[in-house]
């Protein structure tokens, strides 16, 4: 049981390293997108993009083997994850949506399918609404990307808080909070390793 787990674990380590391979740099004016692009045009083409709390290649890695069976796969990260960058102050999801629209024009990808999972659901929504003539199938996993005022109203008198406050972190509590909200097991401590004091 050990031997396998280790294989599977050596075996995922390997197809990380492999993706490292197929990365792009995606420029515009005012940004830089980092993608991952696996396929030469021939399947449909599939943009999976990630939520909160990683980057692309950390969320969707267990996913890739198995859609990249079907799919070309383009993984952006969005602006501010990962190895992505903007000079624009603009850091709304319409904004997420207009570049990364704008990457896949630059990837030459004219049709395409999108799944977004979390922010990335909202973003997947927003790309979808604003690029219509582009996107031909969304899915959404795990993102409220419609509540209604009571839903919201609720959330908020359940968490003390507006709902945005909890989803865009300004200080560390909030950060504990929103992480803790996100793991099914307690996160553990990571300890700092304490400086040597010379005699």
């Amino acid at each position: 049981m050990a031997s396998t787990k280790s294989f599977r674990h050596l075996l995922l380590l390997f197809a990380v390293a492999l993706l490292s391979l197929f990365h792009r740099v995606v420029a515009a004016a005012r940004h830089l997108l980092s993608f991952v692009s696996l396929g030469e045009f021939r399947k449909p083409a599939l943009l999976l993009i990630h939520g909160f709390g990683g980057n692309s290649k950390w969320q969707w890695e267990r996913q890739i083997g198995a859609l990249s069976r079907s799919f070309d796969l383009y993984i952006p990260d969005l602006l501010f994850f990962g190895r992505s960058r903007s000079s624009c102050a603009d850091r709304s999801v319409g904004y997420q949506a207009r570049c990364v629209a704008e990457a896949m024009r630059l990837l030459g990808v004219a049709r395409y399918s999108v799944m977004g999972i979390s922010y990335g659901g909202f973003v997947a929504f927003r790309l979808a609404e604003m690029e219509a003539e582009s996107v031909e199938r969304v899915a959404i996993l795990t993102a409220g990307i419609y509540m209604s005022p009571e839903q919201l109203r609720v959330m908020s008198a359940k968490e003390k808080r507006d709902v945005c406050e909890l989803l865009l972190p300004q200080k560390a509590d909030d950060l504990r909070a929103l992480v803790s909200r996100s793991m099914s097991a307690p996160v553990l401590r990571i300890r700092r390793p304490r400086a040597k004091l010379s005699k």
